[in-house]
């Protein structure tokens, strides 16, 4: 704390924050008006701009390949035959 800070505090009857105090003093309001930007960013876009498409369907969020909409197998394969995992004689 700034020793002038002190004598400004008693004549205005306020706390003064540094900087960083003052971050994250509002932080959390920047925090809660998020979500209603965004929100209003949705109103925007679909009572304004009328560009809305609506909910994506399961096919536009799989991995593209070869320019089909497949998705790709990624399936896992575990040997039944553990004995190649002896190490040692057998």
């Amino acid at each position: 704390m700034k020793r002038g800070w002190i004598k400004y505090m008693k004549e205005t009857q306020r706390l003064k924050l540094s900087f960083w105090q003052t971050v994250s003093h509002y932080f959390i309001v920047v925090c809660i008006l998020l979500i209603p930007f965004f929100t209003l960013i949705s109103v925007f876009e679909i009572y304004v701009t009328k560009t809305y498409d609506g909910v994506r369907r399961a096919e536009e969020y799989s991995i593209k390949t070869e320019n089909t909409t497949t998705p790709i197998d990624i399936t896992l394969h575990i040997p039944t035959n553990r004995s190649h995992y002896i190490v040692g004689k057998r």
